[in-house]
């Protein structure tokens, strides 16, 4: 994680601010806080990379899916089948729109949908 610290301190001095790669940097923080089952931590930097992919890239970036696809499995995590379902749907939006209906993603966040949708029947 330190690795992942020094290359934002190291990326803020020489990227314009809300440069995409910090949000790369930023998500996968978030990864390693989900690992450690530090989930405020991790919604921290998982919603800073959200926030930086919004302000930066097109609306239908599939990077801005990533972002809710990985809030969603957070809430997931846990067992907050709700605000897990209203992300992984938000991610769908994008990803059907931006990708072809066989992409590995698609297929991937429409399982998470229905796994998810099923815990909430």
């Amino acid at each position: 994680m330190n690795y992942y610290k020094q290359s934002l301190i190291i990326q803020d001095r020489h990227l314009p601010a809300n440069h995409p790669d910090m949000a790369m940097n930023y998500s996968s923080i978030g990864d390693i806080h989900r690992c450690l089952s530090q989930y405020s931590l991790a919604m921290e930097f998982y919603k800073k990379s959200l926030d930086i992919r919004e302000k930066s890239l097109p609306p239908l970036h599939p990077d801005i899916a990533a972002s809710y696809q990985k809030i969603g499995r957070l809430f997931d995590f846990m067992k907050r089948w709700t605000e897990a379902l209203e992300n992984y749907q938000k991610a769908a939006l994008i990803y059907h729109q931006a990708l072809s209906p066989t992409h590995p993603k698609v297929i991937k966040i429409d399982k998470d949908i229905q796994r998810t949708a099923s815990k909430l029947k």
